[in-house]
């Protein structure tokens, strides 16, 4: 099939090739730096992420630190014993100022039985409610440590709150109470720093306990006490809940929406900051960075290819003269000429070879001619039997004059003649003397020649193989034998009379012999 003429000129194909190499190459070093710039990126964006939510995480824990460790100092002033006297034990709380710069909400010290005995502001009504079912007052007791409770709704004030509690020791270090103090969520400055217009606006956040299976509060301060999704309803916080998972992650929501999320620790609480962000969001300046590489790939390759083509089809304009020179040559349209020597070195190369390999080939048709004249020439005056056949064929190409003469047929009509004819010869046979006189030496063998009249005769041939024009023919030539083959016959005749009668042989055999 002709290929498309796109792909069969010379300057389509190397302007095509060194387009696409100089593509390949752009859009290889595009597509790696959109790739690296990806990947930073998106380290660069889930640092920065995970250094908000830590940031987050270590101001709410530092806050919570401030505030225990204020109610500890309280719990530690306490006089020996008050636990025994309430009102000392109120009056003591009442004198604590600046320890409600932390618990505006007030305190309340809960005795061994988990009843609180004194409370501040008394307002509050917390005095001979009972706590020992709290998990804040069975953590202290068990542990001896600070604790922080369930973030719930507070019974006392009816408001979402999380509380912060310590114990209160004798002087043998033994616990003989606990010293609890409420904290609102939202409202308490804990958690200013989640609801800052800082943060506020930046993406999702979250702070949750896994712990207890629910949010604490959000950014915006709504998801407040709000439960966490099932184990398996959303991965996001699967993979925070399963494994205490800290650090940045692509992530698919609930919903399916892939998303960055950053999760960082809020330390000695069991919470967990939670900062996600939709990734198409997240990227948004990545893909647009992205885009501009692209864009400028395209426009970079749209002007290098013109100016490839441009500089080809100007290099090669001579290479194209001299095409069509060589075109109109061949047909005949022009006579056959020295090409001008123009365009680049390699093309004038080529140029000047053509032209020597021209008058290179002039006179070899000059010889040429001139052989096949000579040839002709012997050929055609040869007292020899002499012609040409094609062994694929067994068909006669030229037989000389001697050969019409002695076949008895013109040498128009031999032109074309299977050899069959005149040879009688089975064809099997006189395929394998071809075949032989094609790969061997020159090949001697007798044969029986038919003449046009039917006559037989003997031959002796030799045939080797000759190149006539494109194709492979066998030269032969031929000798008539046949009347040295009848002497050959009557003296070997007279020799075998002569041996009969020398041995006394019997007169019948020898006149057989006759």
């Amino acid at each position: 099939m002709r290929r498309l003429r796109l792909f069969s000129s010379l300057k389509s194909r190397i302007a095509i090739f060194a387009t696409v190499l100089f593509l390949a190459a752009v859009w290889g070093m595009a597509l790696r730096s959109a790739g690296e710039l990806r990947s930073e990126e998106r380290q660069l964006l889930s640092a920065q992420q995970l250094a908000a939510a830590g940031f987050i995480a270590d101001s709410i824990g530092a806050a919570l630190r401030l505030h225990t460790e204020a109610l500890a100092a309280a719990a530690a002033g306490m006089p020996a014993g008050a636990f025994a006297d309430p009102r000392r034990l109120a009056a003591y709380l009442g004198e604590r100022h600046t320890l409600y710069r932390f618990f505006p909400r007030g305190v309340c010290a809960i005795d061994r039985e988990g009843r609180c005995v004194a409370e501040h502001p008394r307002s509050a009504g917390r005095t001979g409610a009972y706590y020992g079912d709290q998990d804040f007052f069975r953590a202290v007791m068990a542990s001896g440590h600070g604790a922080i409770g369930r973030p719930q709704v507070d019974k006392t004030w009816r408001q979402a709150g999380v509380v912060l509690a310590v114990p209160v020791t004798d002087e043998r270090n033994q616990v003989v109470g606990v010293l609890a103090g409420t904290l609102t969520i939202p409202g308490s400055e804990v958690f200013q720093v989640l609801t800052s217009s800082r943060t506020a606006t930046a993406g999702n956040i979250l702070v949750i306990s896994p712990r207890d299976g629910v949010s604490i509060s959000d950014a915006r301060g709504k998801r407040v006490l709000e439960a966490l999704p099932a184990e398996g309803e959303n991965p996001l916080y699967d993979r925070t809940l399963a494994a205490a998972f800290e650090g940045s992650e692509l992530i698919a929501d609930a919903h399916g929406v892939e998303r960055l999320a950053s999760a960082a620790a809020v330390a000695g609480t069991g919470w967990f900051v939670v900062y996600s962000m939709p990734a198409e969001q997240a990227f948004a300046p990545i893909r647009g960075m992205v885009a501009a590489i692209y864009r400028d790939a395209a426009i970079l390759s749209l002007i290098i290819a013109g100016l490839i083509w441009l500089f080809v089809r100007a290099e090669l304009a001579a290479l194209g003269r001299s095409a069509k020179a060589l075109k109109d040559m061949t047909a005949g349209t022009l006579p056959f000429h020295p090409l001008p020597m123009e365009g680049s070195d390699e093309i004038a190369r080529m140029v000047e070879s053509f032209n020597d390999l021209q008058e290179q080939i002039g006179r070899q048709q000059a010889a040429l001619r001139a052989s096949e004249a000579r040839f002709r020439q012997m050929f055609e005056a040869s007292a020899w039997i002499t012609y040409l056949v094609d062994p694929e064929t067994r068909r006669i190409v030229d037989a000389n004059r001697a050969a019409a003469e002695f076949w008895g047929y013109g040498t128009d009509e031999l032109q074309g003649m299977d050899i069959g004819r005149i040879d009688t010869a089975p064809p099997e046979e006189i395929d394998a003397g071809f075949r032989l006189a094609m790969v061997d030496e020159p090949v001697n063998r007798s044969w029986h020649h038919r003449l046009s009249n039917g006559e037989i005769r003997d031959v002796e041939t030799f045939a080797c193989p000759l190149l006539h024009g494109n194709r492979m023919l066998l030269y032969v030539v031929a000798f008539d034998i046949t009347e040295r083959r009848q002497r050959e016959e009557q003296e070997t005749v007279r020799n075998r009379i002569f041996e009969l009668l020398a041995r006394g042989g019997d007169l019948k055999e020898i006149l057989g012999l006759v």
